[in-house]
């Protein structure tokens, strides 16, 4: 029997009879000289490869021919080939992809010079995947077989022309077997690819799992390149994780540095990445601070934000809550607060525009201010003007509080001129827009006709029904749930929802609508009150109707100039009231009126 035929016996006994076989095999083969058994291997791995194979699996193996006979290899590493292709044939693999991407993976590694030396190390790793007794799953030798032709000829941990792609440069590695392949590298930049976008983490560690499709990584840097902040913002990584199959990945502790807000500090967080189809609107790299509390600071010397940070692509978040709200603080020349603002998330948008919604705001006014508890921010840092614009529910809708005036303020819009000490109330329109009506109203107002109004088909009125509830229980607080079930026991809080709103906007209540919690204000005290016959109550609400500027305050004094108003009412019952000349009225502190102008 000559050798051929002998080594075909064996094969065959070896696919026939196991492992037991394969030993007995083995300890044959080892009869040969190592010269004779690889070129045996050759002879057989040909038939195997050539026999009405595709081109494609022809040409894998006539490309690994060439470099096995051109004296590349050293005699271990074909010794290795040789019994681990055997023991790839015991375990009934054939040419493809098995083969043909076991002879790719030995070739492109042999390509690569300074990476020839893992050649013996990925081959006794898949030795290893071979000779598991319980569990072997034939699938994890194709994905390993995969994933090393792609990881020795793209240096891609996983490739995917049209999806995502991982890549890792510059790097050494080593294998080791934990039940599964483990790849680990050290000093490697890793890089993302996905259509247009890339991402980019510089000299970091880590390790691969690739029958996961897993990355655990450990150290490096990754930059904010690819926004307008450019390079000179990063972030520094503790550890990751990467699920190669997906766009993003996740750092639960790094560390950021961003001169222009905290100087030579780092700043302690979280940190994301994603690629997106379209990088121009991308919100990544993403970093949260774990402190609630840091201060920003090069924004402008009269203007101090502070709160959590919070990084997405290029534009800069205070964030806060309602325990610990960010604030953003303008002060004056003398450093005295100008403006106060307190809310849950505040937006620094292009580095130059300040931004937030549902803000608690302030305006001082020597020993007064012009209040309001929930109002949209818009803050230009260059010439410190802030626009304020109400929302269109919850507490969005409260009136404006002017202290000076001890007035509610109806207005949808305020522009402040803080260097200028100037408020502007209501937008200038053409004649022909609708525009709404801006109202000043004393904190003493009543009007009988509102209070009869407000119950509407309710059985009862619900400002008697809320006050009556915040003096039993001692709060000015209350679900919405609860007036709705004592206004009508079939209602729910949405049947009352229009109603609340609208209480809002007269300054009654203010409305949470994420707790559904109620706010009982004082105004309800005193319309109550003023209903029975028990407080003293005045007429005085101003009505502003113009297409021009509704009103312009004086923020050093808080003295008001209205616009627009054609009749101030002072006593219904004996008729008193005032015409203004050129329907312009002065007012002074306390509901002072001048009509010489």
């Amino acid at each position: 029997m000559n050798v051929l035929i002998m080594l075909r016996f064996l094969l065959v006994s070896v696919c026939l009879l196991g492992a037991t076989a394969f030993v007995q095999a083995q300890m044959a083969a080892d009869t040969l000289s190592p010269a004779q058994l690889q070129s045996e291997f050759l002879d057989e791995l040909e038939d195997l490869m050539t026999e009405n194979k595709p081109k494609e699996v022809e040409d894998a193996y006539s490309t690994f021919a060439a470099v096995f006979t051109s004296g590349a290899f050293t005699q271990e590493e074909q010794s290795a080939i040789t019994n681990t292709g055997l023991l790839m044939r015991s375990r009934k693999l054939g040419a493809t992809p098995y083969f043909q991407d076991y002879l790719r993976a030995i070739v492109k590694t042999k390509e690569k010079t300074e990476q020839g030396s893992q050649l013996l190390s990925w081959i006794k790793v898949l030795d290893q995947m071979l000779q598991v007794k319980e569990g072997f799953r034939v699938n994890n030798v194709r994905d390993y077989l995969t994933f090393l032709g792609d990881y020795y000829e793209f240096q891609a941990i996983k490739y995917s022309p049209a999806s995502v792609s991982w890549f890792s440069f510059g790097e050494s590695h080593s294998w080791s077997f934990d039940n599964q392949p483990v790849l680990e590298v050290t000093n490697a930049d890793l890089t993302a690819m996905r259509s247009t976008d890339t991402l980019l983490i510089t000299q970091t560690n880590f390790k691969y799992f690739p029958l996961e499709r897993r990355l655990a990584g450990e150290g490096g840097r990754t930059t904010w390149q690819r926004t307008v902040l450019g390079t000179n913002v990063y972030a520094e990584l503790e550890k990751y994780e990467v699920e190669t199959i997906r766009s993003l990945y996740e750092a639960e502790v790094a560390y950021l540095y961003y001169p222009q807000y905290f100087g030579e500090k780092k700043v302690k967080g979280t940190f994301a990445d994603k690629l997106v189809a379209d990088d121009s609107r991308t919100s990544y790299p993403r970093f949260e601070s774990t402190d609630v509390y840091v201060n920003f600071s090069s924004l402008r010397d009269e203007v101090k934000l502070r709160g959590g940070f919070r990084l997405h692509g290029s534009t800069v978040f205070a964030t806060g809550d309602k325990e610990r709200p960010a604030e953003l603080l303008v002060v004056d020349e003398r450093g005295d607060p100008a403006f106060r603002g307190r809310g849950n998330l505040v937006t620094i948008k292009d580095q130059n525009w300040i931004l937030g919604q549902s803000v608690e705001v302030t305006l001082y006014v020597n020993e007064d201010s012009l209040y309001h508890p929930s109002v949209n921010v818009r803050m230009e840092l260059t010439d410190l003007s802030v626009e304020l614009s109400r929302g269109k529910k919850g507490t969005d809708r409260y009136p404006f509080y002017h202290s000076l005036h001890q007035m509610n303020i109806d207005a949808d819009f305020l522009k402040v001129f803080l260097p200028e000490d100037s408020l502007v109330i209501g937008r200038p329109t053409a004649s022909f827009v609708n525009k709404a009506d801006v109202t000043f109203e004393s904190l003493e107002y009543f009007d009988s006709r509102e209070y009869s109004r407000v119950q509407n088909i309710a059985n009862a009125n619900p400002l008697a029904i809320m006050k009556a509830t915040a003096e039993r229980e001692g709060t000015n607080f209350m679900p919405a749930s609860l007036l709705a079930n004592r206004l009508n026991s079939r209602f729910t809080v949405e049947n009352i929802l229009p109603m609340i709103y609208d209480l809002v906007s007269k300054g009654f209540v203010a409305y949470d609508p994420e707790t559904q919690e109620i706010e009982m204000k004082d105004k309800i005290y005193h319309y109550v009150n003023a209903e029975a016959g028990n407080v003293d109550y005045d007429y005085l609400r101003l009505v502003s109707q113009t297409d021009t500027a509704n009103a312009t305050i004086n923020l050093q004094n808080g003295y008001s100039l209205l616009n627009g108003v054609k009749r101030i009412e002072f006593s219904r019952a004996q008729r008193v009231a005032a015409l203004p000349a050129g329907n312009q009225t002065f007012m002074r502190g306390d509901r002072n009126f001048d009509f010489r102008r």
